[in-house]
């Protein structure tokens, strides 16, 4: 079924998407007689046919985009206190499963994460991590619904660096509205933790490029970032201080990216980590500087 576009396989499923029941029907039919030909058949009783969601792998499919799976999220919110290393990894797991949905999961995350260092086996509960625990499921069940890639869409990826935690949010427009695409946070390792504030806004752009590669590459999107260093760094002619800054620099320079610079009083970039819906941005046309990178 690899030549058909509406049909996606996953070892022995098969997932047919279509516009409406009309097409529907006849996606099925081109579908069983590919499946006829081949000598395949199908399980009726697992099968279920012109439904407007599907659950998939963990996650509800619907016309609008995907979200968590309800029964999946209630499990997390009903997960009892890890009380050694190896309940607190599974913990993690199930959460870091759904990870691209929850805005700044590794900040959240962090003082649970924290606990798996040392290479002991019990865990030494504290106030923070109980914080943390409760939060994440909270996190979990408030997860933010993604929406469907739309290849005509106009994109925008902002980022973020703080002393601890980089993070990204993907987001395309779509009639005049901002929908979310995906989140990305990484904890920052202690070397890195001690780069200055340009190395780590920098960091914060190259690794979000890097986590949205696969939606990114061959598209234009604008970068929005409120560290302005960042815009005239992309048009420096002199070489970057270090050969990492020009490492990151470089492959940003791969893209048809846009760099727009948000005033850091707006506070709007760490709003894009916390919140589904970015507030007003100026245009690139408008915004306080614009930086075009071939």
């Amino acid at each position: 079924v690899q030549h058909l576009p509406y049909a996606f396989a996953y070892l022995d499923d098969t997932r047919v998407g279509s516009v409406d029941r009309q097409k529907h029907l006849e996606h099925l039919d081109q579908l069983f007689a590919i499946m006829a030909e081949n000598g395949l058949s199908i399980n009726i009783d697992k099968c279920v046919f012109a439904v407007s969601n599907l659950e998939i792998l963990g996650h509800t499919i619907s016309a609008t985009g995907t979200t968590p799976l309800p029964a999946h999220t209630a499990a997390i919110g009903e997960c009892p206190r890890p009380t050694d290393i190896k309940q607190l990894q599974r913990y993690l797991g199930m959460v870091n499963f759904y990870r691209r949905f929850i805005p700044r999961a590794a900040q959240v995350l962090r003082p649970l994460t924290d606990l798996l260092k040392g290479g002991g086996k019990t865990v030494e509960w504290s106030a923070a991590a109980e914080n943390a625990f409760l939060l994440s499921k909270k996190a979990v069940s408030a997860a933010v619904p993604l929406h469907h890639p739309d290849p005509s869409a106009e994109l925008s990826l902002a980022t973020d660096a703080s002393d601890s935690h980089i993070g990204g949010v993907l987001h395309q427009k779509v009639n005049n509205l901002w929908q979310p695409l995906g989140f990305f946070s990484k904890k920052l390792s202690a070397t890195e933790c001690r780069y200055s504030t340009f190395d780590r806004e920098l960091l914060a752009a190259y690794l979000s490029i890097r986590h949205f590669l696969h939606m990114l590459q061959g598209r234009s999107f604008q970068l929005w970032t409120d560290h302005k260093p960042l815009l005239a760094a992309m048009t420096r002619i002199s070489p970057p201080i270090s050969p990492r800054q020009q490492r990151h620099l470089a492959f940003i320079s791969e893209f048809n990216v846009l760099l727009v610079y948000v005033p850091g009083p707006e506070n709007v970039v760490a709003d894009f980590l916390s919140r589904p819906q970015p507030p007003q941005v100026p245009d690139a046309t408008t915004a306080a500087a614009t930086t075009p990178v071939d």
